[in-house]
């Protein structure tokens, strides 16, 4: 296993405050979520997570970031804690591993996009590099 020293860290850091009319996205939600956030509630996501935009895979909206890491044991190390915490939550992303760089999508099958898990997600994707 690779030493997390030898991964480049990414810090999260919130940029806006969420208000008592948005979903907490510090909580991962149990079930099946039919609904995409709305595109007033995604953008306001997207602008606490640093480093993670909106994309599209398969036609489908997702969120996505590129992680950096110093070599192919490291992508590989980081990909490693993305699945045990995939597991854990049963919410599995697509994982693209090159050498240096680990790019990470996640979104909701059934709700056809991005929902408040993906969102939690996200967050904790980005604190396994710190």
């Amino acid at each position: 296993m690779v030493p997390m020293s030898r991964i480049h860290h990414v810090s999260y850091t919130s940029r806006t405050t969420m208000t008592d009319s948005t979903p907490a996205f510090d909580t991962f939600i149990r079930g099946l979520i039919k609904e995409p956030l709305t595109t007033e509630l995604l953008d306001t996501a997207i602008m606490a997570l640093e480093g993670w935009q909106r994309d599209s895979t398969e036609g489908i909206d997702c969120l996505a970031a590129t992680f950096s890491f110093e070599d192919f044991n490291a992508c590989m190390t980081f990909a490693e804690r993305i699945a045990v915490l995939a597991d854990e939550y049963d919410h599995h992303p697509e994982l693209v591993i090159r050498y240096g760089k680990v790019t990470v999508r996640w979104w909701t099958h059934t709700a056809g996009g991005i929902a408040a898990n993906d969102v939690f997600m996200a967050t904790q994707t980005s604190q396994l590099t710190t």
